[in-house]
C-alpha cells in the first residue's frame, strides 16, 4: 500500500508546473496577438488620415483653380504648395472646341 502512495505522488509532481506553463504560454500568445492587432489598427488609422488629407488637399486645389479660372478665364495650369504645408497639388484645365473642356 505504501508503494502505491509513493508512485501516485511522483506521478503528480509535475502537474502544477505544466498547468502554470500552459497559462504562461496562453498569456504570451494573447499578448502577442493583441500587440499585432494594435499595430495593424494604428497603421490603418494612419493611412486613413493620410487618405483624408490627400482628398481635401485635392479638393482645395481643384476649387482654387476653378475660382481662378472663373475670375480671369485664362488660367490653364496652376500648381501650389498650400494647405499648411501638407502637400502639393497641380490642376490643369484643358479647353477644346468639341466638348467644352476638362479638368485633370
Amino acid at each position: 500500500m505504501r508503494l502505491f502512495k509513493k508512485y501516485k505522488k511522483k506521478k503528480e509532481e509535475g502537474f502544477v508546473l505544466m498547468v502554470s506553463l500552459a497559462f504562461v504560454l496562453l498569456f504570451t500568445l494573447s499578448a502577442a496577438s493583441f500587440s499585432d492587432m494594435m499595430f495593424n489598427q494604428t497603421n490603418a488609422s494612419k493611412y486613413s488620415c493620410y487618405s483624408t488629407k490627400a482628398f481635401y488637399l485635392a479638393e482645395a486645389g481643384l476649387r482654387r483653380e476653378i475660382s481662378e479660372w472663373r475670375q480671369d478665364g485664362t488660367s490653364q495650369n496652376f500648381a501650389a504648395t498650400s494647405l499648411a504645408g501638407m502637400g502639393d497639388y497641380e490642376v490643369s484645365i484643358a479647353i477644346d472646341g468639341v466638348s467644352g473642356g476638362s479638368i485633370v
